[in-house]
């Protein structure tokens, strides 16, 4: 996409150029007799697609547990994990850049010498992952119908865990040849780069989004792109949904970060940016980062701990596919308060079982078991609602001038509560070890309340609809207008 200096000239050209154009656009629509179908294997393949993207994330994190990588680094401490976890996410906070930087970073992690190597290497392939994170769902909202948005923009969830399933399973099958190839934990980092390279060169043959190209004034490829997604019929109802909206927003907005926090957007950018740094708070990255020594306490040897932590993969995968099929059935805010309730009680069983462990040692044998299961009921719960819907939300309330600015700003705010979950949460269980789990308890407690009092019901709410929504008019008078 071109940047966003050339959306807000655009927006600020005088209104007349933008009538004009509005106009022979509709003159041209006159024209239109071939009646063209929806294409659902289009829209559902260019979903899928660019849902690659999601498959770089997150495969060092069980790596950095590993006997084998702390061992080639010297033993660190966990002021220096932290860092290698957390340069990462903050090579996504500031991640603008191109899939080359994503390619670039993987081959320095993967030959790494010295923990300097490997905290560049994360740095530099934030920048690649953090623009994706930000640009797929943001893409992904605006090709897809209103009834099945949640749908689309779940399958880059589900892509994103079948990775760290298979992430999970490589380093696991990896670990046994640790004794005799005590490098194996490079071959999961290297892996990286086949996604990368694979999206760099599909990302010529992709179609455009359909309002990008209405900002641009290309209306023309804007309904043809609408056609060829969404049919002819549902394509000309969207159409001029947009283009009235486009109108709409020229007259009253400048497309400027400040404008974010106006009275207008205020609420939407608050919610947005909340939803983002909530998900990462709800305490997912901890239990993910630190699997397989979560697991060793409880008695488990390296091994188990591997292989439990599989589990957690497949369990990732397999849930991801839920709201796959549910997400559009039923209301947003229902899906988060109900998975932050459930997440709430696996954070205190985790923290049951550690302190029991510690306090009974000879318990540790039959803990095992126990402290498996929730981990397994935290991330059944977290798949199926904060983990699709925290890119979701974020992407569906704002207007399609301020659409691009909000989802940076909320996907920066998601990378910068990483920021802060992994650099500290090693020093944190350093020193007070299970104490961390109720303080994620209590997060998931409080973000209950902030959905039920705040939040505003989105779900199946055409994107030209939304400014009417946090308005206050009711949908009959939206639908009429």
């Amino acid at each position: 996409m071109e940047n966003e200096k050339s959306q807000v000239d655009m927006c600020e050209k005088p209104n007349n150029d933008s009538k004009s154009s509005l106009k022979s656009s509709d003159n041209s629509n006159d024209h239109s007799t071939v009646i063209v179908p929806p294409n659902r294997v289009l829209l559902y393949g260019t979903t899928a697609f660019v849902s690659l993207g999601a498959l770089l994330f997150g495969v060092i994190s069980t790596i950095i547990a590993s006997d084998t990588w702390l061992k080639e680094f010297g033993y660190p401490d966990s002021g220096v994990i932290g860092a290698v976890v957390s340069l990462f996410d903050v090579g996504c906070l500031f991640g603008a850049l191109s899939n080359a930087w994503t390619a670039f970073g993987v081959i320095i992690q993967t030959f790494a010498v010295h923990i300097a190597m490997m905290i560049i290497g994360r740095f530099i392939l934030g920048f690649g992952v953090g623009a994706l994170s930000g640009l797929v769902p943001l893409y992904q909202a605006e090709i897809a119908p209103a009834h099945i948005r949640g749908r689309l923009i779940s399958i880059e969830q589900m892509v994103l865990c079948f990775g760290e399933m298979i992430a999970t399973w490589i380093d696991y099958g990896f670990s046994y040849l640790a004794p005799t190839l005590p490098i194996w934990w490079r071959i999961p980092l290297g892996i990286q780069i086949v996604p990368a390279i694979i999206l760099v060169v599909g990302c010529f043959y992709i179609l455009p989004s359909p309002r990008w190209l209405a900002e641009k004034e290309r209306w023309d490829e804007c309904l043809s792109v609408l056609t060829r997604l969404h049919g002819t019929e549902a394509a000309q109802i969207e159409f001029r949904q947009i283009q009235e909206t486009i109108k709409m927003e020229r007259e009253t907005s400048v497309g400027s970060y400040a404008e974010l926090f106006n009275r207008r957007y205020r609420k939407r950018t608050l919610i947005a940016m909340a939803t983002a740094g909530l998900q990462q708070l709800t305490g997912t990255n901890s239990i993910l980062y630190f699997a397989p020594t979560l697991f060793g306490k409880a008695g488990l040897d390296q091994q188990a701990s591997f292989l439990a932590t599989g589990g957690v993969g497949i369990v990732l995968f397999v849930t991801s596919w839920i709201p796959i099929w549910t997400i559009d059935r039923w209301s947003r805010k229902g899906y988060f308060m109900v998975g932050s309730f459930v997440m709430m009680l696996a954070m205190i069983g985790i923290a049951v079982t550690q302190a029991m462990t510690e306090l009974h040692p000879n318990i540790i044998g039959n803990a095992g078991n126990v402290i498996v299961f929730w981990p397994y009921l935290f991330y059944t719960a977290f798949n199926i609602t904060w983990g699709p819907l925290a890119w979701l939300v974020p992407n569906e309330i704002m207007d399609i001038t301020m659409r691009a600015k909000g989802n940076a700003l909320a996907t920066a705010t998601l990378w910068l509560c990483n920021v802060g979950v992994a650099q500290f949460s090693p020093m944190i269980v350093a020193k007070i070890n299970w104490g961390l789990y109720p303080i994620y308890a209590g997060i998931n407690f409080i973000s209950i309340f902030l959905i039920y009092f705040f939040w505003v019901e989105s779900a199946n709410v055409p994107l030209e609809e939304m400014a009417a929504l946090f308005e206050g008019i009711p949908r009959e008078s939206r639908t009429a207008a």
